[in-house]
């Protein structure tokens, strides 16, 4: 899974996200062997997606697992460079 930050956010698109999330990413069945891809409906290959995992029992890859786990650097500085941004950004017109 893979987060993926646009360039700017859309307010007029419901489907508009300023982070959006991959569905897709390595997968592995119980004995190891890769299943990145499978044959879809249309007898195609394509990526494998969560719910395909889900219904064939695949687990995910190491880095999957890791990238879940908190790296607190990294959350410290996103907490001080949002708080940073809404201290020194200056107000739009009519913002409180």
């Amino acid at each position: 899974m893979a987060l993926t930050i646009t360039s700017k956010w859309d307010s007029s698109s419901a489907s508009s996200r300023l982070v959006t999330v991959e569905s897709s990413g390595h997968w592995y069945d119980a004995e190891g062997r890769s299943a990145h891809v499978i044959i879809g409906k249309n007898g195609k290959e394509r990526n494998t997606t969560v719910a395909d995992a889900r219904k064939m029992g695949l687990l995910p890859s190491v880095t999957s697992v890791q990238s879940i786990l908190e790296k607190p650097q990294l959350t410290a500085w996103k907490i001080s460079t949002a708080v940073e941004s809404a201290l020194t950004l200056p107000k739009e017109e009519n913002e409180t």
